[in-house]
């Protein structure tokens, strides 16, 4: 109580507090709010941030996380309402295009048109995600998944990130690759496996299929050179001579319709 009275009349301008601390707090003045961890849902990312800017002025929420806390989350759920909880924001968090304000608007069935106005980290973001095929990626993991399975080795997330890194010697970031993992987690495309003990609940990482499939592989990430030699080019990125080619026919055409093409290399 007495660090509350305190952070109340600005003589703390900072507490870290579990979430129980912000239940019923009315504070118009708080300019920003810290996740240190993923959400369990978006109901609670919407009510824990919305702690910050009730005097109307310019606020600021960010979320620290990483893939574990999503595992966690699904690790301990009760019931497949906590599991779909914990799996939409993620989905949410994974997000590197929609408005931000879009997204929440559309969890809520409200209209998911309208935008922030360049509040969010997506609308202010200079540098825009790309589209690339995880074909290759997911080809990998799903073979270090099954090359620990013949040797009866069940991987957790950290096992199964060194495996994979070492064993294909890939070089990427770190959470470039944990990024893969969730979004390849996201889509169904990998599966959780929960064993129970009587101190803690584990979770190794499963492919969800006999083969990597057609589908769930294209995904969203921030550019980078590392990303993009191992990955090959953007998936809408059109090959300079291709383009010069595509760019020809569309001079000679006489149609006066516009289109869009896009070409998966």
């Amino acid at each position: 109580m007495k660090i509350y009275n305190k952070w109340m009349k600005n003589s703390y301008e900072i507490v870290v507090a579990t979430i129980a601390f912000g239940l019923g707090i009315d504070k118009p003045d708080v300019r920003f709010v810290i996740h240190f961890s993923l959400p369990k849902t978006i109901e609670d990312l919407y009510q824990q941030a919305g702690r910050a800017g009730r005097d109307g002025e310019p606020a600021t929420c960010i979320v620290l996380y990483r893939l574990s806390d999503y595992l966690k989350h699904t690790g301990f759920a009760k019931s497949k309402k906590d599991v779909q909880g914990a799996s939409d924001v993620l989905n949410y968090s994974l997000n590197l295009e929609k408005c931000r304000h879009a997204l929440i608007g559309f969890h809520f069935e409200e209209d998911n048109n309208i935008q922030c106005k360049s509040m969010c980290d997506n609308c202010l973001r200079s540098t825009k995600p790309e589209s690339f095929s995880l074909k290759r990626a997911c080809t990998e993991i799903y073979k270090t998944i099954n090359d620990a399975k013949k040797k009866e080795v069940d991987l957790t997330l950290i096992k199964l990130l060194d495996s994979w890194l070492k064993l294909y010697k890939v070089q990427i970031l770190k959470e470039d690759a944990e990024y893969i993992i969730a979004h390849l987690l996201s889509n169904k495309v990998l599966k959780e496996e929960k064993c129970y003990t009587s101190y803690n609940v584990i979770c190794y990482i499963k492919n969800a299929y006999e083969t990597v499939p057609e589908h769930g592989l294209d995904v969203q990430m921030i550019r980078n050179a590392a990303l993009r030699r191992y990955l090959g080019p953007p998936s809408m990125e059109i090959p300079h001579s291709r383009k010069r080619k595509l760019e020809d026919r569309d001079e000679a055409s006489t149609s006066n319709t516009s289109k869009v093409i896009v070409i998966n290399n």
